[in-house]
């Protein structure tokens, strides 16, 4: 039983499924990105609101 099996194992998978910090976001389709700004700006909306709305109350 090799010594660095586990190495191995992550070595491979880095050289078939490619490293995390390699992913390209500046070539993602403008749609894509505009879909995740309004879910962002909803989603900021919605707690500022919140916040608001408990000190209203």
């Amino acid at each position: 039983m090799p010594k660095n099996e586990y190495n191995d194992v992550t070595e491979h998978q880095k050289r078939i499924e490619g490293k995390l910090t390699d992913m390209n976001v500046k070539g993602t389709p403008k749609r894509i990105k505009w879909i995740g700004y309004g879910i962002i700006i909803f989603f900021v909306i919605l707690i500022l609101t919140m916040i608001i709305g408990v000190f209203i109350n």
